[in-house]
């Protein structure tokens, strides 16, 4: 259960050693076999035997995580990091499960730690540009996403929140372009073409952004999300077409 690029610590020395390290193997078979019961009561026996060790604490969180004991498995995953400050896989799951929790800041606060002891890190770096994005700091998420889409270019939700991070940040041409890279390589992609409609938009190149819109709904006539980006992209021609007018342009 503990990432294997994070070793697990090893518990306290002396009689408790024994005791402890019994009661994890206990809770690791129990995990293998999906009995997240059992693994919880393994894992709190190793947690009440040697209540120093971090890696019990965080081997419980994660089964009561799974357990359905999301307060828990919280609480267990600040212990985990309380007793290994430097365990990049506690500060990982404390951040997920933060999120999950919607505590922003303590999620924000883990995932930095993360990277911290571990910069390349992709789920960090993704999980990070997350929570900032949903903070709308989209100028301080666009280097975490970008090093989350280098590690995982395929990725199309990666991709797609990179543009939308980069168009809120004023950077609307590195949208466009990330995007029709990934267009080149899957044409077809409706959430791409999507999001590039809305970076043309907001470049005011109405031609582009129709083209894209009119794309994607002829690829997915039912999608919601196609049909309000087209009717959007109208609504904006329409009102600079009438503000042209209004001034004597050209109608």
């Amino acid at each position: 259960m503990t990432s294997h690029s994070d070793p697990p610590d090893s518990p306290p020395a002396g009689q408790t050693h024994a005791l402890a390290q019994r009661h994890l193997n206990a809770g690791l078979t129990a995990a293998s076999q999906g009995n997240w019961r059992a693994a919880v009561e393994a894992f709190q026996a190793a947690v009440d035997a040697a209540p120093e060790w971090s890696d019990g604490h965080h081997n419980l969180s994660i089964a009561l995580t799974h357990a359905g004991d999301l307060p828990g498995a919280l609480e267990a995953a600040r212990r985990a990091t309380e007793r290994g400050p430097t365990s990049s896989a506690a500060w990982l799951n404390l951040g997920n499960l933060a999120a999950r929790s919607n505590e922003i800041q303590t999620a924000q606060h883990a995932f930095q730690a993360v990277l911290k002891s571990d910069s390349t890190n992709t789920a960090a770096h993704l999980n990070l540009g997350l929570v900032l994005s949903a903070q709308n700091l989209w100028a301080e998420a666009v280097p975490h996403l970008e090093q989350a889409h280098r590690a995982q270019p395929n990725a199309i939700q990666t991709l797609v929140l990179l543009a939308r991070a980069l168009r809120y940040s004023g950077q609307a041409e590195s949208a466009v372009r990330f995007l029709s890279e990934a267009l080149d390589k899957a044409p077809e992609d409706i959430l791409i073409r999507i999001e590039r409609a809305v970076a043309h938009l907001a470049l005011n190149d109405l031609t582009a952004a129709e083209h894209d819109a009119n794309a994607a709904v002829a690829r997915d006539p039912e999608s919601v999300e196609a049909a309000l980006v087209k009717v959007g992209h109208i609504r904006t021609r329409g009102k600079m077409a009438g503000a042209r007018r209004g001034a004597g342009g050209d109608s």
